[in-house]
């Protein structure tokens, strides 16, 4: 696979609105405020300073994009979300996993993606606690970490390698909540339910799990997708079909008006290889509730 580098991507920019944004949350956590939202998932707060400052690094370093957050995409008039689906647009998740960040817990981060035409093209990922960066550069992922210790506007990156696979079967799988609470995990291997996407694409992709399976939404998996697919990742959903980069009526509920709006239609189950995300499907029982 060879993709040629994007002008809009700026490492520099993405890097500096990530520690930007990654600093604010943690001091933003000394006087939350929270509530719950009309899915009973909890917003607090910080999450939605931290989406305004995105979206206002984010549009002043490339005017005239659209912008799709978590906090304000529901709210978008459909003129707006159709311009946004098809020209170039930000994907935003300003605090992935909120009840753990809302707890004190490390397992939460930022999340951008570069969305052009439809497709998925760029992402970048940052765990604040553990301090830790997944950016995509061209055909390359790569690597950073010690952001809020270094002043650096160019902290040094290393490039990202596909993790080795276990010899047999699966080393930890991490799990979304919606597997914990109303699913079975069959396989031999530990499970990790983080509760946040970024969280647990961060472990996936240095190698700490072995696969992933999760139900998601556009904003959740947003910047990730473009990073599975540098490093040969398979993405597929229970009935075996492939998940993309490019986002779809067919794979996501584009209907804002929807009670599930912008969720995938169907859980995800990723793994190094086609193989593996297979036998991953196979071990891995989900209720329909």
């Amino acid at each position: 696979m060879v993709i040629m580098s994007n002008p809009r991507w700026s490492e520099t920019t993405i890097i500096a609105v990530l520690r930007e944004a990654g600093a604010s949350a943690l001091k933003e956590r000394a006087r939350l405020s929270s509530e719950l939202k009309h899915d009973n998932s909890l917003v607090t707060s910080a999450d939605r300073a931290i989406e305004q400052l995105l979206r206002d690094r984010l549009t002043e370093s490339m005017p005239n994009t659209g912008f799709i957050g978590e906090e304000s995409a529901l709210q978008m008039p459909a003129v707006e979300l159709q311009h946004a689906l098809e020209g170039t647009s930000w994907v935003v998740d300003p605090i992935d996993g909120t009840a753990a960040y809302a707890q004190g817990l490390p397992t939460w981060g930022v999340s951008v993606g570069l969305m052009e035409g439809g497709r998925l093209l760029e992402g970048a990922i940052f765990v604040p606690v553990e301090d830790q960066l997944l950016m995509t550069s061209g055909d390359r992922l790569l690597y950073a970490s010690a952001l809020r210790s270094t002043r650096s506007v160019a902290p040094r990156l290393k490039e990202v390698s596909a993790p080795e696979l276990p010899r047999r079967g699966y080393g930890m799988v991490g799990i979304s909540q919606k597997v914990a609470k109303h699913g079975r995990f069959l396989g031999d291997g530990p499970v990790h339910a983080a509760a946040s996407c970024v969280y647990s694409v961060m472990q996936l992709l240095l190698g700490r799990y072995s696969a992933y399976v999760a139900s998601l939404k556009l904003w959740d998996i947003a910047a990730a997708l473009p990073m599975l697919e540098r490093l040969g990742y398979t993405v597929l959903f229970s009935d075996r079909t492939a998940l993309g980069c490019y986002v779809t009526e067919a794979d996501y509920v584009l209907d804002p008006k929807a009670h599930n709006a912008f969720a995938l239609r169907d859980h995800v189950f990723i793994a190094p290889t086609e193989r593996a995300a297979r036998a991953l499907i196979n071990e891995v029982r989900l209720s329909k509730r």
